[in-house]
């Protein structure tokens, strides 16, 4: 029965006993699978949508504000944000409404409102429209949110040196302490002119009167009076003073010069003091302080250093300058001749001699066994010879040794030695000694 396929749409047929079964596609039923499937019944389309059915499904036509498949969301129709200038989006259906910050008003706060009007700016001032607010362009003299103000131009105070200011409008009158005017009181009246300074004077103003800087020699407010320049007496040493205009002559006393009087003329100029002498200035004078070895006023004459004779033993002065020089006789030396010289330095005394110094000369105490001036001679203890019987004397130091002759011995061989000591004859015999 399923030949040809009596399902519609797709359907598969499935046969039977004389008979068969559609199985359907989405969307549609039916014994043949003909009958398209009311997907709008029920309205599935929210919020007044109108629903088309369509195979399987369906499609909502929204009314204005929704979209979705059921017409379920309300369009977010502050997205993007409507609303300028910082105001704030409250969505509706198909429309929004505006919160709009302070300054602006209108659908979407775009209007500015204008705080210019009516003008709150007084005195004439321009007003500037701004974001909930103004801002008011003032005339000259007036200041303030809305130029109610007439600006203080007293001040700070601008009249100078001591001015009293009246404020105005846009202005000021300064009413000025004596001495001073012009608009800000800054001008010092010049009391210079005319020249209240005489003798050349030169005028320094001040305030409500001047100052004279007068030229040398004149002094006064108005330098009208010549400065006697001789009080007090600027002349020294007795000058006498003479005055002038800024300045003065002195007459000096004898002694002085320069223009005090205070220049003790240089009596040493040139030095007057000889043989090396210091000159020292007195008054139309001078000293000298003379070199050592010369005196006299201008150290002229030369000591005698030999006056009185300062050389002694016989010794003769040559006088020098501050000395002299002796010439001394035989045996001193020294610088006055008063030392007797040392003969005996070095010791000329010889073999142990004792030196006595003497004038120009010595003597020495010679040791046993040597004389002469100089105890360098020892003294011949062989002459005469005291060797006996025939002994050979040898010459010592004081003293002398015997060479003795056979058979004789002793310091001077006197001594005739015993020959029969021991005893030299036998048998009995008498030994008698004899010489050798």
């Amino acid at each position: 029965d399923c030949n040809p396929n009596p399902c519609q749409n797709g359907g598969t047929c499935i046969d039977e006993v004389a008979g068969y079964t559609c199985n359907c596609t989405e969307g549609f039923n039916g014994t043949d699978c003909s009958n398209n499937i009311d997907d709008c019944s029920p309205n599935p389309c929210q919020n007044g949508g109108t629903c088309i059915d369509g195979v399987a499904g369906y499609t909502c036509n929204c009314t204005e504000g929704f979209n979705g498949t059921d017409c379920s969301n309300n369009i977010d129709d502050c997205n993007p944000n409507p609303c300028q200038n910082g105001g704030t989006c409250i969505d509706g259906v198909a429309g929004y409404t505006c919160n709009c910050t302070e300054g602006f008003n209108g659908t979407d706060c775009s209007n500015n409102i204008d705080d210019c009007n009516p003008n709150p700016c007084q005195n004439g001032g321009t007003c500037i429209d701004e974001v909930a607010g103004y801002t008011c362009n003032c005339t000259e003299g007036f200041n303030g949110t809305d130029c109610s103000n007439n600006i203080d131009d007293c001040s700070p105070n601008p009249c100078q040196n001591g001015g009293t200011c009246i404020d105005g409008v846009a202005g000021y009158t300064c009413n000025c302490t004596e001495g001073f005017n012009g608009t800000d009181c800054s001008n010092n009246i010049d009391d210079c002119s005319p020249n209240p300074c005489q003798n050349g004077g030169t005028c320094i103003d001040g305030v409500a009167g001047y100052t004279c800087n007068c030229t040398e020699g004149f002094n006064g407010t108005d330098c009208s009076n010549n400065i006697d320049d001789c009080n007090p007496n600027p002349c020294q040493n007795g000058g006498t003073c003479i005055d002038g205009v800024a300045g003065y002559t002195c007459n000096c006393t004898e002694g002085f010069n320069g223009t005090d009087c205070s220049i003790n003329i240089d009596d040493c100029n040139p030095n007057s003091c000889q043989n090396g002498g210091t000159c020292i200035d007195g008054v139309a004078g001078y000293t000298c302080n003379c070199t050592e070895g010369f005196n006299g006023t201008d150290c002229s004459i030369n000591i005698d250093d030999c006056n009185p004779n300062p050389c002694q033993n016989g010794g003769t002065c040559i006088d020098g300058v501050a000395g002299y020089t002796c010439n001394c006789t035989e045996g001193f030396n020294g610088t006055d001749c008063s030392n007797n010289i040392d003969n005996c330095n070095p010791n000329p005394c010889q073999n142990g001699g004792t030196c006595i110094d003497g004038v120009a000369g010595y003597t020495c105490n010679c040791t046993e066994g040597f004389n002469g001036t100089d105890c360098s001679n020892n003294i011949d203890d062989c002459s005469p010879n005291p060797c006996q019987n025939g002994g050979t004397c040898i010459d010592g130091v004081a003293g002398y040794t015997c060479n003795c002759t056979e058979g004789f011995n002793g310091t001077d061989c006197s001594i005739n030695m015993d020959d029969c000591s021991p005893n030299a004859c036998q048998n009995g015999g008498t030994c008698i000694d004899e010489i050798a």
